[in-house]
């Protein structure tokens, strides 16, 4: 595996990790990802650096959820 491959591959690691998320309830993007994603302050700051959250559907009766992120810079 290539040196890019492997950040892409983190990136996109990352991304699924941040859209399993509580969003909402006043909180920021990285707030919401170091409190139930785990991930460390660096981190989050990073993630929030990099994306935006554009939106959410939380979980509907059949389990299904959505979140879209936008890319700030690359």
């Amino acid at each position: 595996m290539s040196v890019s491959s492997v950040g892409e591959s983190f990136e996109y690691v990352q991304l699924a990790l941040a859209s399993y998320a509580l969003f909402g309830e006043g909180l920021s993007l990285s707030q919401a990802i170091i409190r139930t994603e785990n991930f460390s302050k660096v981190q989050a700051a990073d993630f929030q650096e990099k994306y935006r959250l554009v939106d959410h559907s939380p979980n509907d009766v059949f389990g299904f959820s959505a979140t879209v992120f936008w890319i700030r810079r690359r």
